[in-house]
């Protein structure tokens, strides 16, 4: 008689295997994170109020997500073991009524290189995209958004973060906001971001169809024990 643990096993096995398979072939990683604005630049407030509609203020939350490929091949051929420029390619997205769609982002990152007020050393991961405001037509925004380590020990190499976890290695994250409109460049607000929690969440249909197959085929094995494979002949 075959033992009730090891069919059990099989099916949950068989019940599972098409959800493993669907994960493993996931080749993206996908990024939420949410961007506070510290301080929106007032040297050209009718630059601000006619890109932004005005809508815009210190304190401020804005949500976002990027998306990319950790394969994605090194276009930096001059120092491939420092530094790296990826892309364009996944997707960025904000959720600002007076931004359109972003272009495919490019991603660039810094082993034990040097960035801004950061001594020298520091990793650096940066996504870049380029978009039009909804309010002004002739202005192209440029949202920048830097992950940095100031130790220098959240890359090993000039590759891409590999998941989740090695994005969320970077200690500080910083987010700007520049434009481009005619003769004019410079930066519409500055802010201080974070990676969002998050985690596979299974279909509800999936859990409701492993839960009731599970109730039913083990009814059914507990009624009519069968082996996983057939019994090799003696």
């Amino acid at each position: 008689m075959a033992r009730p643990s090891v069919t059990i096993a099989c099916v949950v096995a068989a019940l599972t295997a098409p959800l493993a398979a669907t994960r493993a072939a996931a080749e993206s990683i996908t990024v939420p994170f949410t961007v506070e604005v510290t301080h929106v630049f007032s040297l050209a407030p009718e630059v601000v109020s006619e890109i932004t509609g005005g809508a815009l203020k210190e304190g401020d939350h804005i949500h976002g997500t990027f998306a990319f490929d950790p394969d994605l091949p090194n276009l930096e051929t001059d120092m491939p073991g420092k530094q790296g420029r990826f892309g364009p390619a996944g997707s960025f997205s904000l959720n600002l009524t007076w931004a359109s769609a972003f272009t495919p982002p490019v991603f660039e990152t810094l082993d034990n290189g040097s960035f801004g007020e950061f001594e020298p050393g520091a990793d650096l991961f940066v996504i870049s995209s380029n978009g039009h405001s909804l309010i002004d037509k002739e202005a192209s925004l440029v949202p920048i958004l830097s992950f940095v380590d100031p130790a220098g020990s959240a890359l090993s190499s000039a590759a891409l973060p590999r998941n989740l976890a090695g994005v969320r290695a970077f200690p500080v994250i910083e987010f700007r906001m520049a434009f481009s409109r005619d003769d004019e460049d410079g930066s519409l607000f500055v802010g201080k971001g974070r990676v969002e929690d998050t985690g596979p969440v299974p279909e509800p249909a999936a859990l409701i169809l492993v839960s009731t197959g599970l109730v039913g085929l083990i009814g059914r094995f507990r009624t009519q024990p069968q082996h996983c494979s057939p019994p090799h002949e003696s």
